[in-house]
């Protein structure tokens, strides 16, 4: 099943909202300007949620995650 990045960021912000130490660990890696953990995280959410992980989709996401800071 493919996803958007759209589909994707909403499925990473629910994510944050259901679980504090994910939210925690998004932020700190945010915050550290850290895109491979970001991207890792981001990961897990896509596997998670979609069943698959869609490289350059997570590659966007991580990209406007970052834009944030």
């Amino acid at each position: 099943m493919d996803f958007t990045d759209n589909e994707l960021m909403n499925a990473v912000k629910n994510e944050m909202i259901r679980n504090d130490r994910f939210k925690e660990q998004v932020y700190n890696a945010i915050e550290k300007n850290r895109r491979n953990e970001l991207k890792a995280l981001v990961s897990k959410v896509a596997k998670k949620v979609f069943g698959e992980v869609i490289p350059k989709v997570i590659i966007e996401v991580v990209d406007i995650f970052l834009s944030y800071s």
